[in-house]
């Protein structure tokens, strides 16, 4: 996964020294770090350069072009020959120390970009979205329905100001809702498209909050809200931007594929078809079936077999759904449609 420059910077100066010597534009997404050499392809790179580095940089025709220079000592010339964007670490450390959290770095998103394509395949759910950011995020994530209802939120927030916000259904508090309905300026954050900034007043001071609306068929179905920590600076809010950016690539994708935030509604929702195919004898195909039963973590074993009953005036059809398990016990439950 390709991180961007404000993200690196975030993560030094979590620990280091650092400082930006030069910016270049558009900021664009850095591959792993590589430690500088002559003749070496380092578009789209962070690279760790020293003095003689950046002297051999700036006598070269490669003036780096769409890299992130990371220089462990003051550059004592002048930068105007390179292209790239340069961070000078201040800190007194070695290289290969910073080549390794850079590494350490990488490692964390893309084991965090995995989990998220791991969620969307295996089908998971949104509070696994939200669950899987907790080493990338220290921020609280919560998502809301349009009936304000909290569908999923970070462990934290339960853990410290749920009952502030929420009863024990997960609803918002009458009062809350009745704060949000009557403010004018929330009412117009329906329809924004883009992440967006929003402040609210409370007791305690005023919580800043960073948020993303979900949309179905250009419709507001529910919205990501990240809350700042009190006083938080620019490049953290920068920071939470980007990520709730590339979360919400997946969490868009999964209620496309769902239609809704409960999983419950949507194991439902995919059975209807290839089972009333069943009731009026006409086949499903392999296809069909095999994405059904992946939805719902049936296994291969799995039978389902209908049953032709004469149907009661006024009342649904019915069929048999056989189960299949180990040791060929089979359960059997009736269902209508």
């Amino acid at each position: 996964m390709r991180l961007s420059r404000d993200v690196i910077y975030y993560w030094l100066i979590k620990k280091f020294a650092v400082s930006f010597e030069k910016k270049s534009d558009p900021d664009i997404g850095f591959m792993r770090p590589v430690f500088y050499e002559t003749d070496l392809d380092i578009a789209g790179t962070v690279v760790i350069i020293d003095a003689d580095g950046l002297k051999s940089l700036i006598e070269s025709r490669n003036h780096g072009a769409e890299s992130l220079f990371l220089c462990t000592e003051k550059p004592n010339r002048s930068l105007k020959m390179i292209d790239g964007t340069v961070m000078v670490i201040k800190s007194n450390l070695s290289a290969l120390s910073l080549f390794n959290y850079l590494q350490d770095i990488y490692n964390r998103f893309d084991q965090w970009d995995e989990r998220l394509n791991q969620i969307y395949y295996e089908n998971g759910s949104f509070q696994d979205l939200i669950d899987s950011c907790q080493s990338i995020l220290t921020e609280p994530i919560l998502l809301i329905d349009k009936k304000f209802h909290y569908t999923a939120y970070s462990k934290s927030i339960e853990e410290l100001t749920s009952a502030a916000f929420m009863d024990e259904n997960k609803n918002s508090l009458p009062e809350v809702v009745n704060d949000f309905i009557t403010d004018s300026s929330f009412q117009s954050l329906y329809d924004l498209p883009d992440i967006f900034d929003y402040a609210m007043v409370s007791p305690s001071g005023t919580d800043e909050m960073i948020c993303k609306n979900v949309f179905d068929h250009n419709g507001y179905v529910g919205r990501f809200i990240i809350q700042l920590s009190n006083g938080s600076e620019e490049i953290a809010k920068t920071y939470v931007r980007t990520i709730l950016a590339h979360l919400f690539t997946t969490a868009d994708k999964l209620y496309q594929k769902y239609q809704s935030f409960n999983l419950k509604e949507v194991a439902l929702n995919s059975l209807r078809e290839p089972l009333l195919n069943m009731l009026q004898n006409e086949q499903s195909s392999d296809e069909q079936w095999q994405k059904v039963a992946f939805e719902n973590n049936w296994k291969q074993r799995t039978i389902c077999s209908s049953c032709n009953f004469d149907p009661i005036p006024g009342m649904p059809k019915m069929f048999i759904l056989i189960t299949s398990v180990p040791k060929l016990k089979t359960s059997g439950r009736a269902v209508s449609v």
